[in-house]
């Protein structure tokens, strides 16, 4: 890598290891209520790169990948029964795990015969392993209050998801340091919200910040 002089050859295969923090939300419809919140998870797995030319180089990877997010929102209404105002408060917490595999096609940054780093661009695709979600509902009025609370499981959800990424790393000796964002195309969810979940389509939004190691 960046103290490292590659030899000219093409079809030069190296592999590693690599882990990290995911910084995730989603991409809600447009809500003037919803408050959404990140949450971090961990993404750790393996990579395969193939240098096609001291240019470019074709990247895959294999990890696990824990994605979701959280949200809030208020609506002030009329009990249609009642004919009090009521304050209703939702609070939304989305949980994905995925096992996932971007394909990158590398632009490879070099000073002479040193690698400093790739900037990239690729697709992912990745599959469910673990998701739920939770959206609780506090009802208040002048004279009364109630909860409720909806769960939706994994087989509520998509099993599949695809988007795009794009990504600049850092290369130090063997050890690379990776930034990366990518956006996913594809609902999560079989179908809308019912009334008591108004976020409509959700699709996975992530930043995630890697430390990677060559071990070949």
């Amino acid at each position: 890598m960046a103290a490292l002089s590659w030899p000219a050859a093409a079809a030069e295969i190296h592999y590693g290891a690599l882990a990290g923090m995911n910084y995730t939300t989603a991409g809600w419809a447009p809500n003037i209520y919803l408050h959404p919140e990140h949450r971090l998870g961990l993404t750790a797995g393996g990579y395969v790169s193939f240098y096609l030319d001291p240019k470019f180089c074709l990247r895959a990877e294999f990890c696990w990948s824990e994605k979701g997010t959280s949200a809030s929102y208020s609506l002030l209404t009329v009990d249609s029964a009642s004919g009090l105002d009521m304050l209703q408060v939702y609070d939304t917490k989305l949980e994905l795990s995925y096992l996932e595999i971007p394909l990158w096609l590398n632009l490879v940054l070099r000073r002479e015969d040193n690698e400093l780093g790739t900037l990239g661009i690729g697709p992912y695709w990745a599959w469910l392993g673990r998701g739920s979600l939770t959206t609780s509902l506090e009802t208040f009025t002048n004279s009364f209050s109630y909860r409720q609370e909806y769960r939706l499981e994994k087989d509520d959800l998509k099993r599949a998801d695809f988007g795009l990424a794009a990504g600049l790393s850092a290369y130090f000796y063997n050890f690379e340091v990776n930034i990366r964002y990518s956006m996913g195309l594809r609902p999560l969810f079989h179908q809308d919200f019912d009334d008591i979940n108004r976020f409509l389509d959700p699709t996975n939004r992530v930043w995630s910040l890697s430390v990677g190691y060559q071990i070949k």
